[in-house]
């Protein structure tokens, strides 16, 4: 696994990248050559381990008092098929193709956003890539970031394992299902 300071050139996220306040991508080797992008959107929600979903919980609670937009994303509800403008909890689904998936928001203090994808690398070999932009909008997006930035970097890296896990494996869980 690998992170990188800079959003790969096919991502839909790159040319959005280049005066990003902050721009990162983590990828990791996937042995699936078949992945859909709505499978790394189910992928991701279901790879955050209990500490994470604590963190997070403990971030809502903080920052709901500063006017922050707030939300945990029940993961039953996270299954195809997904059309853009979609939310799940606190995240928006911004962009979907086949190869590729966006999610983020906008809020007063940052905007951000996730892509999901896999890269051809060569014949033999894909790479799973999550890749993140964030604008910052104001001096408590500065602040914001600050205390953020360790904690997106291990959980991205923590993330993208589990998530290659549930993709190699075709474990995908798909719990609700409309219609």
């Amino acid at each position: 696994m690998k992170i990188f300071n800079s959003i790969p050139a096919c991502s839909i996220l790159y040319k959005n990248s280049v005066n990003a306040s902050y721009k990162d991508s983590v990828k990791i080797i996937c042995n699936r050559k078949d992945v859909q992008s709505w499978e790394l959107v189910v992928a991701f929600f279901h790879s955050f381990p209990f500490w994470v979903k604590y963190l997070l919980h403990v971030r809502n609670t903080i920052v709901k008092r500063f006017g922050l937009k707030v939300g945990l994303v029940d993961e039953n509800d996270v299954c195809p098929p997904f059309v853009v403008g979609q939310r799940f909890g606190v995240f928006n689904l911004y962009s979907i193709n086949p190869t590729e998936a966006v999610i983020g928001e906008d809020d007063n203090h940052l905007d951000f956003r996730i892509s999901f994808m896999v890269e051809n690398e060569n014949e033999n070999e894909n790479v799973l890539v999550i890749s993140t932009i964030v604008n910052i909008n104001n001096r408590f997006g500065t602040i914001y970031m600050f205390f953020v930035k360790p904690f997106h970097r291990v959980l991205v890296s923590v993330v993208i394992k589990k998530m290659n896990k549930l993709i190699n494996q075709k474990y995908i869980p798909l719990y609700k299902r409309n219609g």
